[in-house]
């Protein structure tokens, strides 16, 4: 799950990660309008963890899949359960920066999407492990009580990172 990239020559001395909830990638106009805006507001950006992308890996965005900027690596959404439409992180680092990344664990259980990425660079002694956890809210019908949503929240954020370690 190595994705190598040609190691450039210029050296990485600060690192600027931006997370954010896409709350939905599925329409390629509004994930154009979002990574406009990290280009326009977030200009030193170089790693953006996006959560809640809803996609699946039947969905091929092609925003993400072909553009000049960034590199993408997805832990889509799980379909087991196709009433559940909320979930997915992705990790985009900018291509200009030749990071080699890394897909160390991920969990797909319990509602959650979370991934450990390792990310490198030709300048590091030291790789940088970059975490994301999202919990993929039940929709009526599919999971906890509404009124236990809140009260798992932590505790299954948790379990995921907790079984994610373990097999680190």
């Amino acid at each position: 799950k190595k994705r190598p990239r040609q190691q450039g020559k210029h050296r990485v001395e600060v690192l600027n990660l931006l997370a954010w909830n896409a709350r939905g990638l599925r329409c390629v106009d509004k994930t154009f309008n979002i990574l406009d805006h990290i280009q326009t507001a977030f200009k030193k950006v170089d790693v953006v963890l996006l959560s809640e992308t809803r996609l699946t890996d039947k969905q091929l965005n092609l925003v993400l899949a072909v553009n000049d900027v960034w590199s993408v690596d997805r832990l889509d959404q799980h379909d087991r359960n196709t009433r559940i439409k909320v979930g997915g992180i992705a990790l985009l680092t900018r291509k200009s920066r030749n990071f080699e990344v890394t897909l160390l664990e991920d969990y797909r259980e319990h509602y959650i999407s979370a991934a450990s990425w390792r990310l490198n660079h030709s300048s590091w002694e030291t790789p940088i492990d970059v975490h994301g956890v999202y919990w993929n809210h039940a929709t009526p019908g599919t999971g906890p009580d509404p009124g236990q949503w809140q009260r798992s929240t932590q505790d299954l954020q948790l379990v995921a990172i907790q079984a994610i370690a373990q097999r680190m």
